[in-house]
Parts: C-alpha cells; sequence; structure tokens
C-alpha cells in the first residue's frame, strides 16, 4: 500500500501512522534511483505484492461460501485500510459511487476547456442526479452536454445506472460569465455545421421556425444569445409554430405547455423540455448541429 492509499477516515492511529510514514521515506530514499536500480526494485515490489494477493485471494475462497464469513467480510470492508487493500490487488470491485466519479472525471477536462464542470448530487439507483456548473449552467446546450457528455459516461461505466437528472437551480459561487451567441455543447462536435438564415434577420425576442432536411427547428434571440431548439413539444411532438411568443416565453397552441425560450425548460411539467440543437454565429450567419 502506498502513501497515496491513506484512509478515507484519515484517522490512521499508532501503528499504522507510523507504517505509512515508512512508507512515504522509502519513497523519498529511491526517488533519485537509476533507472536499472529501479526497474529490481519494482520486479521486487510486483512479486510480494502477487505472493499477497495469491495469499488473500485463497483465504477469501475459503470463507465466501460460510454465510458468517460473508458478512464478516462485508462488515470488515467498510474498514479503510482493508477496503484499500482489496481494492489494490483487484479483490473488490469499485463501488458504484466509484464508479460514477471515475465517469465524471472522464469529462470534466471537456466541460473544464468550456469554462464547466459537473457535480455528483445524489446517487439512488437506477437514478444518479448531477449538477451542471460554471459556463454549462444554464447555458441552452446544457441538455445535449448531459445527454452526448455526462449521461453516456454514467451509463457505460455503470450499466444499473438509468436515468441521469440535472439538478437545476444551482448556488452561484462566482459572477457567472456573460453567455456568448454561440450555445454550443463541448460533446457536440460529431455533426456538421448547417446554414439556417442570416443572423440579422433574427429579431430581438422574436422565434423563427425552419425546416432543416428532416430537422424542424425553432431559432430564438436575447441580446447577443441566440438559441436552437426542436420544434417539437415535449408533450405530443407537436409543433409551436403558431403558439403565442411573449416574455421570453411560447405557448404550444396544441395543449398549451408553455416553454422558458431561455433555457427550454417546459414550465407547465418542469420535468421535461424542449431538445436542444448546439448553435452559433458565423460570418453573419445563424448555424445550427442538429443532433
Amino acid at each position: 500500500m502506498s502513501a497515496a492509499a491513506t484512509p478515507r477516515n484519515d484517522t490512521a492511529p499508532g501503528e499504522l501512522a507510523r507504517l505509512l510514514r515508512d512508507i512515504e521515506r522509502l519513497d523519498e530514499l529511491t526517488a533519485h534511483w537509476d533507472e536499472q536500480q529501479l526497474r529490481i526494485l519494482q520486479a521486487r515490489d510486483s512479486a510480494i505484492a502477487a505472493l499477497h494477493r495469491e495469499a488473500l485471494t485463497r483465504l477469501l475462497r475459503h470463507v465466501r461460501n460460510v454465510a458468517a464469513a460473508r458478512d464478516a467480510l462485508r462488515a470488515a470492508a467498510e474498514d479503510d485500510v482493508i477496503y484499500t487493500v482489496l481494492r489494490q490487488h483487484g479483490l473488490l470491485k469499485p463501488s458504484l459511487e466509484e464508479r460514477v466519479q471515475a465517469a465524471l472525471t472522464s469529462v470534466r477536462p471537456m466541460l473544464q476547456m468550456h469554462r464547466g464542470d459537473v457535480a455528483l448530487v445524489a446517487i439512488a439507483p437506477p437514478e444518479v442526479t448531477v449538477r451542471l456548473l460554471g459556463s454549462c449552467q444554464g447555458c441552452p446546450s446544457s441538455e445535449l452536454t448531459l445527454s452526448l457528455g455526462v449521461e453516456k459516461a454514467i451509463k457505460e461505466s455503470c450499466p444499473e445506472i438509468t436515468h441521469i437528472r440535472n439538478l437545476r437551480g444551482a448556488i452561484q459561487t462566482q459572477q457567472a460569465e456573460p453567455q456568448h451567441a454561440e450555445m454550443i455543447s463541448p460533446f457536440a462536435v460529431t455533426y456538421p455545421w448547417l446554414k439556417v438564415m442570416r443572423s440579422d434577420a433574427l429579431g430581438e425576442g422574436a422565434a423563427h421556425f425552419s425546416q432543416l432536411s428532416t430537422h424542424r427547428l425553432l431559432l430564438y434571440r436575447k441580446g447577443d444569445q441566440i438559441k436552437c431548439y426542436a420544434d417539437a413539444c415535449a408533450h405530443l411532438g407537436a409543433s409551436l409554430h403558431g403558439g403565442c411568443v411573449q416574455d421570453g416565453r411560447i405557448t404550444c397552441p396544441l395543449h398549451g405547455f408553455e416553454y422558458d425560450l431561455d433555457t427550454g425548460e417546459c414550465l407547465t411539467v418542469p420535468q421535461v423540455q424542449l431538445q436542444v440543437h448546439a448553435c452559433r454565429t458565423a460570418n453573419g450567419w445563424i448555424e445550427v448541429q442538429p443532433s
């Protein structure tokens, strides 16, 4: 066990604390050894680790079929030191929380390149709740980021998780950076950009409906922000064309479902929202990445 494997509760007392200090000192002593010496040391460490793993494997094989012993093993695995050693030897599978956190870590660099981030809020199988942070928070492409990035990573690592929920209304920890007209998810990189209309033709507070190949689109401008949604009510998929647009909201003409055009969120049924398409302005044109 390396010094990096310090128990999660940081309460290593007495003998354990001394052992960890000894490991740190040995690491410092060998840090400047030449390559050949390090290879010999690593081979010796690997051989000892293999011996320990074999011994632990045999021990577990002997007791796993005894009901009382199985219960005792589960209780023992709650000890941080025992858990760390068994995990290091591959004798325990990573917990669901560890796998979820690893999935979030895998997408975090892409989010941070766009001044965003993601935090784990809760795990209640088969659902995981996350919170998008930074520039991802409140961005109209947040649902695209959630589905193409965060949700995909979690479901690949944790097949027992079938639903990822984005907790909205996160508390701002710092002043939010101003949004640009280009609302692009960092994961929306696999589709071509398609021109829809001249950017100066979309008026302030106006909704514009367009057909692009097989996609029905709804464009909306507020200041220098331009948003693009699928023109399909989250209720039954009906077109929103002809719906009343007022104060940044649009009402579905079929059954009256109301949507916030700043975020795409449904105000009638908050659990659903309009599908978001990545949108940008380039050379005076509004371009969209239909997903």
